[in-house]
């Protein structure tokens, strides 16, 4: 028995997870996979079996169901937002309330040039698959998943105007934000990609970290820190998956975990 977006699933015989999305009739290009709340590498699909007690979440992303409309070539995972044509080439990372894509775009000079930047999509988590992306690519819910869809669009929105208040006094040291978007049935911000790592990869990839190294790293996290709460906020989501690290400092991300000292809400 396994466990996939919130349902229990029982496995006739031993699957990889390439396996289980094609009997599915999922498209493997087309989804990010969270197996024990772990991203899973797109490359490792097909290698990785499913076994008892897994618990995998499968989003779908640019791709939705089989349809198509005039704003979305899920075909070649194009997405339109503000007329402006972004090429998705792979996920970044998803959690709870957000899938945030890589993705790129034509310079309207340079033609034959692009712009890197990371596409963040607000598309909650329902326990029982109230938020769906329907067969046209756009993000719906049922009745029951209504108010809690409103609430995240409320954060969202919140965190949008957090991060942009915050670029306009600290604009090198908040992660850049270039414009936010309401299409498809949800939210999106173009995000600015500065380079760096995530810690959360970093710590997957690395063995060890010496002692002056994790010292490092958690000097440049307080640093970050010390923004919002000079700022009278609080970042509510210190996470390695929410921290990008530079050579010089550490950016704090996920905005929709920030909350105003002053908020009554």
């Amino acid at each position: 028995m396994i466990t996939v977006n919130g349902v229990k699933r029982t496995l006739e015989q031993p699957l990889s997870v390439t396996e289980y999305l094609e009997k599915n009739q999922y498209v493997p290009v087309q989804v990010a996979i969270e197996l024990n709340d772990q991203i899973l590498a797109r490359e490792l699909y097909g290698s990785t079996i499913l076994k008892e007690g897994d618990v995998m979440e499968i989003v779908s992303f640019m791709g939705g169901g089989s349809g198509r409309n005039e704003e979305m070539d899920r075909t070649e995972d194009k997405l339109i937002l503000g007329g402006c044509t972004y090429t998705i080439k792979d996920v970044e990372g998803c959690g709870g309330n957000s899938v945030v894509y890589h993705a790129i775009y034509n310079d309207n000079l340079n033609k034959e040039l692009q712009h890197e930047v990371l596409i963040k999509e607000l598309y909650p988590y329902h326990p029982r698959g109230g938020i769906y992306r329907d067969e046209n690519g756009n993000i719906s819910y049922i009745s029951e998943a209504e108010e809690y869809m409103q609430n995240c669009k409320i954060r969202f929105k919140q965190g949008n105007e957090i991060n942009l208040r915050l670029l306009q006094t600290l604009p090198s040291q908040i992660s850049g934000n270039v414009n936010s978007y309401e299409a498809y049935g949800t939210y999106y911000s173009v995000l600015t990609v500065h380079g760096g790592r995530n810690l959360e990869n970093v710590l997957e990839t690395t063995d060890s970290l010496s002692l002056r190294e994790a010292a490092k790293i958690m000097e440049k996290v307080l640093d970050a820190v010390e923004i919002f709460h000079e700022n009278e906020m609080l970042h509510l989501d210190i996470s390695p998956d929410n921290i990008i690290l530079l050579p010089e400092q550490a950016f704090l991300i996920d905005y929709n975990s920030v909350w105003s000292v002053s908020d009554k809400q």
